[in-house]
């Protein structure tokens, strides 16, 4: 199977060794996946492109860095669409079966894709995504684009309590920060 993983980044400098260690152990535990990376940075203060730049030079992965500075008077939300757009429109490939959106501000195990690959198969869906809980608590990451009966979760800290990490499987309206689908074929 192969997999487009799709990656945004902006003034990710601080917490980048950490999100692209786990990338990498995500890689290298799921070697039954043929997996291309398309990373776009833009609109960074720091060091976030040399960093990545650095790091494509010592990887041994198939990965695109695109540099892509996008208008500031657009909302976030506008903003992440157009990007999420542009890194799957130019990294999707004919051959590829899924897509995964991962945002550089978090930290995953090395099983997360393939237990949305499993998950999604098994319940035949079309999009799957993991609750994503800060580190030893019990609250829920608040990304604003989790959407649970038309209403958006709301931005506090520490995050919420939005349901138990044992529930399972949880229909949700819409989903940020970390999601794979199937990807669509013949573009």
């Amino acid at each position: 199977m192969n997999v487009l993983i799709c990656v945004l980044f902006r003034d990710s400098e601080f917490y980048l060794n950490t999100f692209l260690d786990c990338l990498g152990k995500l890689i290298n535990y799921n070697k039954e996946y043929d997996i291309d990376l398309y990373f776009i940075e833009g609109n960074s203060r720091d060091n976030t492109h040399q960093k990545l730049k650095d790091w494509m030079h010592t990887c041994k992965y198939n990965v695109v860095l695109y540099k892509q500075d996008i208008n500031t008077d657009m909302t976030k939300y506008q903003r992440l669409a157009i990007l999420r757009n542009m890194a799957r429109e130019s990294g999707l490939k004919e051959d590829q079966d899924y897509v995964m959106m991962i945002d550089s501000d978090i930290s995953f195990k090395e099983d997360l894709l393939q237990r949305l690959v499993v998950s999604l198969e098994r319940t035949d869906g079309v999009m799957m995504a993991p609750a994503i809980y800060v580190e030893d608590t019990e609250f829920f990451h608040d990304t604003l684009a989790f959407i649970k009966d038309g209403v958006n979760f709301v931005n506090i800290y520490p995050h919420h309590k939005a349901f138990p990490q044992s529930s399972g499987l949880i229909e949700m309206d819409s989903v940020g920060d970390c999601f794979l689908v199937r990807a669509i074929k013949n573009m």
